[in-house]
């Protein structure tokens, strides 16, 4: 940082010059500023040495700014505003009055000729706000972190929904197709009308505006929706077939927000995920696991795998259901609109591993602390097939519409998968570990799912040691270019 100071005659003034960012490193003063009183006004002379921004100021004598003269980019494509010049060597003048046009008062004063204007992140107080986790943010290994939902929709722009900071609230953001920030969509953004946001459950003040209720204090869950719960428990987004609709489960309940953040008064839609039957009874076995969806091309139906209904002693799970609606090995269509469940396609009732010693030891690997279905990840393209991972066999099957088996790709631990919308470039992750058995995360590239019988790269994405939670995987496209997304928070 440099400083010049010049004095003349009729106004005591000296002029500091500062210099500073990259730009401003680059240029200088080819002629150091100056200042004379000429017919009554101060001319203040200056000239750099190359393009940059330039600031020009009056202070008074608190160093207080009293008048913005002149500010822009010198040398640029463009002109510069005035009462800049084009050019390098530039002449202003100021009449000694203020930025309201009042004779300036405060004397003695200063004028300020600034170069290399320009900003730059320092540091991030709290962790970054657009990410979903920092290390600044103090995240312990007990931490209840999720995140839990991923959606891409047609017009390119990325929903992802997960915890703000250790325990809540929840984040859901948009994102651009090339993961650009677009804005946060809970918690609710400021300005929308109160009949749009009561849904969120807010308390209304006597001049009409609103706050958000708590559904916690001791953690910020600032809705009373099934968003979020106490301690960083918060919901899943799924997909939903609405442009301008995000849906929200929680225990298989299901709440439709828009995707501006509004939640117009009860926001609850009846019934459950599944409805017929239902997927949650009370004293029935719980139907759990790594939760994937994937909407048809219509959106009439969506399919659903990685889950199925467990079995446990009363002190916790020991393993899966061999027998029922629910039981592992399968993968269900249900209709939107009704949402009445069927089975799409199922593993035979006989191969079912129930024991969770027995799924733990098998290429299922399922465990304790990191639940895996032998039917996990499910995908659905345009032209109506189903792309399942079969754990349990090793592969990624190709289902018809009908739910026949059309191929089969040899991968092991297959986790969750992704098909391209207008190619048939098929993306697979292959996952192992969990919080108490460290694994990694690895992602596989088949160029033509029809014809390649290996993928065409993989890569390492992370490892995988934390608390358990469905990998999300999303493909959004932007102009002629295709992003895949994948989500899953690692420590």
């Amino acid at each position: 940082m440099a400083f010049a100071r010049v004095a003349f005659a009729w106004l005591p003034v000296f002029l500091p010059v500062v210099a500073s960012s990259a730009e401003g490193r680059r240029a200088s003063f080819a002629e150091k500023p100056s200042a004379t009183a000429e017919r009554g006004r101060t001319v203040i002379r200056f000239a750099v040495s190359a393009s940059t921004d330039v600031e020009v100021s009056i202070l008074d004598a608190r160093g207080t700014v009293v008048r913005h003269l002149a500010a822009g980019v010198l040398g640029g494509e463009k002109p510069p505003p005035a009462p800049l010049k084009p050019g390098l060597a530039q002449e202003i003048e100021w009449d000694g009055r203020d930025d309201y046009g009042a004779e300036a008062k405060g004397g003695p004063f200063r004028a300020q000729v600034r170069i290399g204007m320009g900003i730059r992140l320092d540091a991030i107080a709290g962790g970054d706000p657009y990410a979903y986790y920092s290390k600044e943010m103090g995240q312990g290994d007990h931490a209840a972190w999720r995140i839990t939902g991923l959606e891409a929709k047609p017009d390119g722009t990325v929903y992802v929904l997960g915890n703000a900071n250790n325990y809540g609230p929840p984040a859901l953001r948009a994102y651009a197709a090339d993961g650009r920030y677009l804005r946060t969509v809970y918690p609710p953004p400021a300005g929308k009308p109160v009949e749009k946001m009561r849904g969120w459950g807010v308390t209304v003040r006597r001049d009409g505006t609103y706050a958000p209720l708590y559904n916690d204090l001791s953690s910020p869950a600032l809705s009373k929706t099934i968003i979020c719960g106490i301690r960083g428990r918060i919901a899943r987004l799924l997909p939903s077939p609405e442009p301008d609709s995000l849906l929200i489960e929680e225990d298989y309940r299901l709440m439709r927000i828009g995707t501006d953040g509004t939640a117009p008064e009860n926001p609850m839609l009846e019934g459950l995920l599944v409805s017929d039957p239902p997927i949650a009874r009370k004293g029935a076995p719980p139907v759990v696991g790594p939760l994937q969806m994937a909407l048809s091309a219509d959106g009439r139906y969506f399919f659903l795998s990685g889950i199925f209904a467990a079995s446990g002693d009363g002190k916790g799970r020991t393993g899966a259901e061999k027998t029922g609606f629910w039981r592992d090995g399968q993968v269900f269509k249900v209709d939107a609109a009704s949402r009445r469940g069927s089975v799409f396609f199922a593993l035979p009732e006989k191969d079912v591993i129930a024991d969770l010693d027995l799924r733990g030891k098998s290429s299922i690997a399922d465990f304790k602390y990191g639940t895996y279905a032998a039917l996990q990840g499910v995908a659905a393209d345009r032209d109506g097939r189903v792309f399942v991972c079969d754990r349990q066999n090793r592969r990624v099957l190709v289902l018809s519409g009908e739910g026949k088996i059309e191929r089969e790709l040899v991968v092991e631990y297959p986790d969750a998968v992704a098909v391209h919308p207008r190619s048939r470039i098929l993306y697979v992750t292959v996952r192992t570990g969990h919080y108490h058995g460290r694994g990694e995360l690895k992602l596989l590239r088949f160029a033509d799912w029809s014809r390649d019988s290996n993928p065409q790269s993989h890569a390492v994405l992370c490892p995988v040691s934390a608390y358990d939670q469905a990998t999300r995987l999303a493909v959004a496209e932007a102009g002629d270019r295709a992003y895949l997304w994948v989500c899953l928070l690692y420590t």
